[in-house]
């Protein structure tokens, strides 16, 4: 009778895999805390503030958010493979999130302060996507995870704060 050639992995192989796995299992964990609180974000304003409040903040956000992923630049990815330069990322990152918050507060006259409040929110996630991509070129994954769901979840703290508070999030 014939064998089939077998291949077992060796120690350091399934090592790998491991780790692999509980990476992946990191990094997913970290991305469904951190969207579930965005989605809880957009929950609240609709549950606080109503629907006129809800319309005007998904228009900011329509606009915010397509300024800061193009000027985003995918630049997080490029971190997490590049050499060590956090500092000239940094100094991308800020110079780019300046750029979009002039450009929103430039819109703001039109369409309401709330586009430019929730541009200087998007640029503090912006500068610390600098820091998570370095933790992930570190292979740091665990750390990036949980600090993903903590800025999700202080950005969540932040947004019901202000609804709470007498900060009036609506169109001038």
């Amino acid at each position: 009778m014939i064998e089939a050639p077998t291949s077992p992995l060796t120690l350091g192989q399934s090592e790998r895999a491991a780790s692999w796995r509980a990476q992946s299992g990191w990094n997913v964990a970290g991305l469904i805390a951190y969207y579930a609180c965005i989605w809880l974000q957009t929950l609240a304003v609709a549950r606080l503030r109503g629907p006129a409040v809800l319309g005007a903040f998904a228009l900011a956000m329509t606009i915010v958010q397509p300024l800061f992923q193009f000027t985003g630049l995918n630049l997080k990815t490029v971190q997490a493979m590049e050499a060590e330069h956090l500092g000239v990322y940094l100094r991308a990152r800020l110079g780019l999130a300046a750029a979009a918050c002039v450009l929103c507060l430039a819109l703001s006259p039109w369409v309401g302060p709330l586009v430019l409040f929730l541009a200087i929110v998007r640029a503090g996630d912006s500068i610390s996507e600098v820091f998570q991509a370095d933790l992930l070129r570190r292979g740091r994954v665990e750390v990036m995870s949980r600090y993903m769901a903590f800025r999700g979840i202080v950005g969540l703290l932040v947004l019901v704060g202000c609804l709470e508070s007498s900060l009036r999030l609506e169109f001038a």
